[in-house]
């Protein structure tokens, strides 16, 4: 495996979320693991692919603050199915992973969802940051998968 940070299937809990990149700690810092995360705003799971089925946002073509607003102003709950433990909004139409949800549970992410559901520009920084140092790493060992 190259240096790029892999979130592990582990990635469950906030314990596990702060370890769930296999990288140096002075990497993965709480502000590169949250703006990270509001690339779910993009694209959808498939279970074929991961297990994990259906999209965060309704509007899985566009990168913005939505996934943040989603998170904080949705109920969100435990998904009824033979998959992987994942929640559901009141619609069943959008999903979250545990990992995302551990963003909710640690005050330290807890305190980025917000100031990124607040302010579009500020998690564009800040995105466009970590996922620069991302490219720089590299990765190897990827593999494609039909979708």
């Amino acid at each position: 495996m190259g240096a790029y940070p892999l979130p592990t299937r582990a990635a469950r809990t906030r314990p596990s979320l702060r370890s769930a990149w296999r990288c140096s700690t002075a990497w993965a810092s709480t502000t590169r693991r949250s703006s990270l995360s509001g690339a779910h705003a993009l694209g959808r799971c498939h279970p074929e692919a991961s297990g994990y089925s259906g999209p965060w946002t309704p509007t899985p073509t566009i990168l913005n603050n939505g996934y943040y607003n989603l998170l904080l102003s949705l109920p969100w709950t435990l998904k009824e199915w033979d998959g992987p433990m994942h929640f559901e909004d009141p619609s069943g139409k959008l999903m979250m992973l545990p990992s995302d949800m551990a963003l909710l549970q640690d005050k330290k992410f807890r305190a980025y969802v917000k100031m990124y559901a607040k302010d579009n520009d500020l998690f564009f920084k800040d995105f466009t940051a970590a996922f620069a140092k991302l490219e720089e790493l590299g990765t190897k060992n990827l593999k494609s998968v039909g979708v």
